[in-house]
């Protein structure tokens, strides 16, 4: 997953004008369970889908429009994007994320078979390589300025050029993640540590002696860099240094085997408030004094958090395997659950083929990425697009 996080950010269709309302649930009280990328959709947590306080309906899972009252009335205002270009079937989706620039605000995204699709309006622009290689990455500034990272140390920039430009890092590893600072600079991470800076057309090697680990995402903002993998956690604030932070301590009682941190994505409201998802739903934030620690995800399973983002360090979303995505409210990580209405306005049951999926196995979101907290976006591997809209129309 990539990275400007890029909550590495459309689905207008339906019905429906209600606010959005979180619930959430009983804390969990241990550390993870189970290895990072296992997606078995268990169902052990610890008050995942029923709200305990307050005066809403706490029963009804089916995604009822009706508001019940009290601060807990659950309002299903999430529905599936039909627009996605069938193309994408069957492919497997790396990245996904979003951009605002003089034509407004778009999501795009990118994977196998070198796909790579900008949201205009209601179509969706094809951006795709000229190779079939699989893109692990994607970063969009404008329309002008584009890159992509694939495998074996490929690179892709698109700078105004109206082609791809291939500028591989040919001594480089598998890559999985890359930040376009500006239109010069870009940098690209990966496995083995790898951390390498293309000014122009000049390559250079800023991987940290005795860091293998892969490396997954990167972040930035201003001179703050951010890069995060498996247990490793790195931040340079001055080019060309990079400084390894101290990976979160786990809760006492966390299996031995699920101790540590394997993240997979990274985003920051500033560089003083920045958050890392990864394994076993965990979730670590670092403050301005450069250290992270481990937050209650209010999710106590087997299942990673893929992706970040956020409008504001009081209000950051996460979401991952098996239809798992909560929200910080700036004290706590909430619920969310993402159903549909049942009907439309008109009275009519909610059109089958815009229904979200329960929470299961088949529904792993990659990335995300939010126009206003009333528009926000969640991309599935498979290229399911579900958005949430408080004002949906039919």
């Amino acid at each position: 997953m990539s990275t400007v996080h890029r909550m590495k950010r459309t689905w207008l269709l339906s019905v429906l004008v209600v606010p959005l309302l979180w619930c959430c649930s009983p804390a969990p009280t241990g550390g993870g369970n189970n290895d990072d990328d296992t997606t078995t959709g268990d169902t052990t947590t610890t008050g995942d889908t029923t709200d305990t306080g307050d005066t809403g309906d706490t029963t009804d899972t089916t995604g009822d429009t009706t508001d019940t009252g009290g601060t807990g009335g659950q309002e299903n205002e999430w529905t599936v994007d039909i627009d996605v270009p069938s193309v994408v079937a069957g492919n497997n989706l790396h990245a996904f994320d979003g951009f605002q620039d003089a034509e407004g605000l778009r999501i795009y995204f990118c994977g196998e078979d070198g796909i790579f699709r900008i949201r205009e309006g209601k179509t969706w622009r094809n951006q795709d390589l000229t190779v079939s290689e699989t893109i692990r990455d994607c970063n969009v500034i404008n329309d002008d300025l584009m890159a992509a990272v694939g495998d074996s140390g490929q690179v892709w920039k698109w700078a105004g050029s109206n082609n791809w430009q291939s500028v591989d890092v040919i001594e480089a590893p598998n890559l999985r993640g890359v930040w376009m600072k500006d239109l010069p600079t870009l940098f690209v991470v990966g496995v083995q540590g790898s951390i390498h800076r293309l000014d122009n057309t000049v390559w250079t090697d800023e991987s940290v002696e005795g860091v293998e680990g892969t490396l997954e995402d990167i972040w930035g903002m201003g001179d703050t860099l951010v890069t995060v993998g498996d247990n490793v956690l790195m931040t340079s604030t001055t080019p060309g240094e990079w400084v390894s932070e101290a990976i979160p301590e786990d809760p006492p009682g966390t299996p031995e085997n699920n101790k540590g941190f394997s993240a997979k994505a990274v985003w920051g409201a500033d560089p003083d408030n920045i958050w890392a998802v990864g394994n076993n739903g965990k979730i670590a934030y670092r403050d301005g004094s450069g250290t992270w620690t481990f937050q209650d995800s209010n999710w106590f399973g087997p299942t990673p958090f893929n992706a970040v983002w956020g409008f504001s360090k009081d209000d950051v979303i996460v979401a991952g395997n098996v239809g798992k995505v909560r929200r910080f409210d700036g004290t706590a990580w909430q619920v969310v659950e993402t159903k549909t209405p049942k009907k439309t306005q008109f009275g009519d049951a909610w059109p089958s083929d815009q229904v979200v999926p329960p929470e299961s196995t088949d529904l792993n979101y990659v990335g995300l990425f939010a126009q206003d907290p009333d528009n926000i976006w969640l991309f599935d591997r498979n290229g399911l697009l579900v958005q949430y809209n408080n004002d949906y129309e039919l």
